[in-house]
């Protein structure tokens, strides 16, 4: 039944069975970390923060931390954006950095405008997700032992700004590029 209502529902989206509902949740946080604050600060859309260089070196390092926190949690990360979980934890340490890289700007081709809901919150002046996303990882990591220095990094850079003061600019990543690995 559930894959004859998984076809019937691809004709709105697309849609698939899985056996690892955690793996997927993780997967959807993962790419919500990575995408929703980097363009709630920078102003960049969707396709813009997989493509340009600094918000996708950000995002790979956010996404690997979220996936090393969610594997100690017990599961298996599914891809994001069609990329197999792993390689995002071995871009972010060094291997394989460029085609994972290469990888998510393609997946961006697709992409047309797209604000993510953080970026929309920013520019209505209200009051952001940043802790129940990225924060959500921090808080997970620091419970299981993971360390999570990017994702402390975005939250605390979203969070140094009041409500309604934060105005994007590509110039508010600078304090999380601070902090990625040499």
């Amino acid at each position: 039944r559930a894959r004859h209502l998984a076809e019937v529902m691809s004709a709105v989206a697309t849609t698939k069975v899985t056996t690892n509902l955690f793996g997927e949740r993780w997967s959807k946080l993962a790419v919500n970390c990575m995408a929703n604050p980097l363009a709630g600060l920078s102003g960049y859309g969707s396709a813009e923060v997989r493509s340009q260089p600094e918000p996708s070196r950000i995002a790979i390092h956010v996404a690997a931390e979220a996936i090393r926190v969610g594997g100690a949690s017990g599961y298996e990360v599914e891809p994001i954006y069609g990329i197999v979980a792993k390689r995002f934890v071995d871009a972010a340490e060094g291997r394989g950095y460029d085609e994972v890289a290469k990888d998510m700007a393609a997946s961006a081709k697709s992409l047309s405008g797209g604000r993510p809901s953080l970026l929309q919150d920013v520019m209505r002046g209200r009051r952001t997700e940043i802790e129940y996303l990225n924060g959500y990882v921090c808080t997970e990591g620091r419970r299981l032992g993971v360390p999570t220095p990017v994702n402390d990094a975005v939250v605390k850079t979203v969070l140094s700004y009041k409500v309604g003061a934060l105005k994007p600019d590509p110039k508010n990543l600078a304090p999380i590029t601070a902090v990625l690995p040499k």
